[in-house]
This record gives structure tokens, C-alpha cells and sequence, in this order.
């Protein structure tokens, strides 16, 4: 998405001054000399401005990144994109970055030719978790003459989260049972019952007598309580 913010600037007020000190002198003391610098020199500069202007208004500059998030230890990636619509070629481009991921710079110096793009990917290792920022993004120039300063903004960013790592766990072992009252070999230490009774037998003093089962116990005409099974896991 290009959400370009240009802004150019001259770098030193000394090549205006030379320019407007040499038309005075023509002005005042006409001279083939200082005609000749004021062409050379007005014409340079005329040329720079021209050439940084062109570059404002035609140079852009795209980011994007594979995921939306990510953990601790994993490996970021992104793809950048850097276009030049102008016929004027940018000589030397310095994309700075102003992400506040930890550990993570995408700080490149490149070049790009008239109408042409140059593109490329960039790769780091999330090292804290928490929710950062990929973004804003600039992009510095200038014209051939180094007499401006030209800083092409681009003001989108991406939400990252990351999420703290994830640790393989051991194996559980699982009881040949699977679920509550159906194992093959009840432990008759376990503290917690079933609701099934698995067998009865004769009342012993400290038996519940919520246990006894009367059906039993009228048969055989002594007191039975029943035998739940336990939980094999």
C-alpha cells in the first residue's frame, strides 16, 4: 500500500548565495567570467532541484510481512519493494526503518534505476514476546550534487504479536481403561470410586452402610455391601 509523505530540503545555504553574489556582480561589473559561472552554477542547481523534485513525487516504498504473528525463536520475514516512477534514476536510496521489534533492523543503501523497481526479502529471529510495530518506514535520497536532502515517508505499520514459545510436552501414558470403571486391573488403593459395583461382600465393621445390598442380604440373611470398582487412572 504506497501512503507516500515527501519532504525535501536544502542541504547548506552556500550554492544559493554564490548564485545570487554572481548575478549581482553581472549586474554591477559586467564580466564573461561571472556570466559563465552564474550558468554553470545556476544551472547545476536548477538541474539538483529539478532532479530531487522528481524523485518526491515518483519515488515510493512498500513493505509487507509474511505473518501476523509469531513465537519466540521463530524466523520473521519480510519482502520489501522500492519504485521509481521517474525517468531520472535514484543513485543512491537508504531505507530506514523505525519498527520497535527487539534484535530486528531492516536497514538497507540501494539504487534505483528510472521506471524500475528493486525488491528484496529480509529475515530475523523473534527474541521477546509482546506486541510491537513493524513501521513507519523511510526512504533518504538526494540528487547527484549532494545539495539536497530528500525523505520519502512511508507512515503505514503492521501489529506483530508474539507469542511466547511453545514447549514440546512428554508422552502421557494413558491406562489400558480409557475412561472411569473400565479398566481391567482396579487398584484397590485408589481413593476414588465408581458408581459400578463390581461384586459384594459380607459386612465388615466400618463398612458404609449406604453399601449394603439388601437383596443379598435377605438371601443369605446376614448383612452385604457392595464392592464398587476404582478408577484405573
Amino acid at each position: 500500500m504506497k501512503i507516500p509523505t515527501e519532504r525535501f530540503r536544502l542541504k547548506s545555504r552556500l550554492w544559493p548565495r554564490l548564485v545570487a553574489l554572481l548575478l549581482v556582480l553581472q549586474l554591477i561589473w559586467p564580466n564573461r567570467a561571472w556570466m559563465t559561472l552564474l550558468i554553470l552554477l545556476g544551472g547545476a542547481w536548477l538541474i539538483a532541484t529539478f532532479w530531487v523534485y522528481s524523485l518526491s513525487r515518483n519515488l515510493f516504498l512498500e513493505r509487507e510481512i509474511r505473518y501476523g504473528w509469531v513465537q519466540v525463536g521463530d524466523r520473521l520475514e519480510e519482502h520489501f519493494v522500492v519504485g521509481n516512477d521517474s525517468w531520472l534514476p535514484g543513485l543512491w536510496l537508504e531505507v530506514e526503518d523505525h519498527s520497535n521489534l527487539p534484535d530486528y533492523t531492516v536497514g538497507r543503501v540501494t539504487a534505483v534505476d528510472g521506471k524500475a523497481i528493486t525488491e528484496w526479502r529480509t529475515e530475523g529471529v523473534c527474541t521477546r514476546r509482546g506486541l510491537y510495530t513493524l513501521g513507519p518506514t523511510s526512504l533518504h535520497s538526494g540528487d547527484p550534487l549532494g545539495l539536497y536532502d530528500l525523505e520519502v515517508r512511508n507512515a503505514s505499520s503492521t501489529v506483530l504479536l508474539v507469542l511466547p514459545p511453545v514447549l514440546p510436552l512428554p508422552p502421557i501414558e494413558i491406562s489400558a481403561g480409557g475412561r472411569a470403571g473400565d479398566g481391567r486391573r482396579p487398584r484397590r488403593q485408589a481413593l476414588e470410586t465408581t458408581t459400578s459395583a463390581e461384586t459384594v461382600h459380607e459386612y465388615n465393621p466400618g463398612d458404609p452402610l449406604k453399601a449394603i445390598h439388601w437383596p443379598t442380604s435377605a438371601r443369605k440373611a446376614s448383612l452385604y455391601v457392595r464392592q464398587f470398582e476404582h478408577m484405573p487412572s
